[in-house]
């Protein structure tokens, strides 16, 4: 009865294993291959949980291995929250800070 039972939980195992394969490779097979695009996050004034917002944004670009930036926009933030701003766009490349005038600019060279 216990090897039945270890036969059907191994097999289980084995079922769930080759369907995380198998959606593995189909969502490399069909990801566009040109996924560029901008992610713009307008920040105004004091913004208390701005460093989680764009660590949590920055991480999601990251992990799914898209082709883009993260564009924060100034539409007058305080000192405190300009100075996070910079300290995490600092550790990533890919995330910039420019004034709402520059955002078109900043989009179109990602594009």
């Amino acid at each position: 009865m216990a090897r039945a039972i270890l036969i059907m939980f191994l097999s289980s195992l084995t079922i769930i294993g080759f369907y995380d394969i198998f959606k593995s490779i189909k969502s490399i097979i069909f990801r566009p291959q040109n996924s560029n695009f901008s992610i713009v996050l307008p920040i105004k004034e004091n913004d208390e949980n701005i460093e989680y917002q764009i660590r949590c944004l920055s991480n999601l670009i990251e992990t799914k291995n898209y082709n883009s930036n993260l564009i924060i926009a100034d539409m007058g933030m305080d000192f405190e929250t300009l100075q996070i701003c910079h300290s995490v766009a600092e550790q990533d490349n890919k995330i910039i800070i420019c004034g709402p005038q520059e955002v078109k600019y900043f989009a179109c060279d990602a594009l």
